[in-house]
């Protein structure tokens, strides 16, 4: 199994619209559930660590596998040239991910990962790509956020549209 594969989505929900924030510490956090409504056993924590710098964190609810929480919580080196466009395809409906937890055993708290991250400036906010992973979905979800998912069905990519501090990308 790859690493890869612990980013795999197994269903696509329609429902709430995550909200997508930045502050002085954390460059990027998409969360679709508020961590005082949620119900239940702690959340499952997948760690992405870049090859070349960077931190994802994707917190899961250990019962359904629903994504609760997306944080970019570093950037590492951002890359100097402009992101290849998404493909032109038909944004598709749904933006709550149930993430495949078959790869789990269980008992874990938290998973660490290490792939090859490529965040990249945009003039509206901040994109990252995960290397090697072409977005072949695009799940559009409100105007501010859009995820991308690879040919077999692992998140690729995420771009954001907001204003993140300008000490993130130094």
């Amino acid at each position: 199994m790859t690493d890869q594969a612990l980013l795999r989505v197994a269903e696509l929900t329609t429902g709430r619209t995550p909200t997508v924030e930045t502050d002085p510490y954390i460059p990027l956090k998409i969360r679709w559930v508020a961590p005082a409504l949620r119900q239940g056993p702690p959340p499952m924590y997948v760690r992405v660590s870049g090859l070349a710098g960077g931190e994802l964190e994707l917190r899961i609810d250990r019962l359904s596998g629903e994504l609760l929480v997306l944080a970019v919580l570093s950037l590492g080196a951002i890359v100097p040239e402009s992101p290849s466009p998404y493909p032109t395809v038909t944004p598709e409906p749904g933006c709550g991910l149930v993430m495949d937890t078959a790869p789990w055993d269980g008992n874990e708290k938290v998973i660490d990962v290490e792939l090859l991250l490529r965040p990249y400036r945009l003039p509206d906010g901040l994109r990252v790509d995960i290397a090697g992973a072409e977005p072949r979905r695009l799940l559009e979800c409100g105007p501010r956020l859009t995820l991308g998912i690879d040919v077999d069905g692992a998140l690729a990519s995420l771009s954001a549209t907001l204003d993140i501090e300008e000490s993130h990308f130094r």
